[in-house]
């Protein structure tokens, strides 16, 4: 089941992120359908969230071939600004922030919308802050 539901994020994430025209746009993309996903799966999310977490669950191997997935398609030259980190372990963070505040955003309860658009807001700008490389003049 939770290859069937993964199969599902990756596919909605990667038609989102044929749809993005640029780097704020590719991640509000991202960020907007992992909720949709996340909503979608409502009291799922906590389960699942806990079996891709476990490296003893064969839930494990779908997460990290959607990072892997992930990183690829960021690092893709039609994707590939110098402003995209090309460490592994910063797209992990980044992974794991998305999937925190994600799962909790829906399970146990699903959050006000108030609370869930200040989550997204906050996700924005911490992908922001772990995937892009400062430029020359430190920004």
């Amino acid at each position: 089941m939770i290859g069937r539901v993964n199969d599902e994020l990756r596919a909605a994430i990667a038609h989102a992120i044929s749809q993005a025209r640029d780097f704020d746009q590719l991640l509000e993309s991202i960020v907007d359908t992992y909720f949709q996903w996340g909503r979608r799966m409502g009291p799922l999310a906590g389960p699942i969230y806990r079996e891709i977490h476990d490296s003893a669950s064969p839930a494990s191997a779908h997460r990290l071939r959607l990072l892997n997935e992930l990183m690829a398609i960021f690092l893709a030259p039609a994707n590939r600004t110098a402003r995209i980190t090309t460490e592994p372990l910063l797209y992990d963070a980044a992974m794991h922030l998305v999937e925190h505040l994600g799962h909790t955003t829906f399970w146990p309860q699903p959050v006000s919308k108030k609370v869930r658009l200040q989550r997204r807001a906050v996700i924005l700008q911490a992908l922001h802050a772990i995937l892009e490389v400062a430029d020359e003049t430190g920004r």
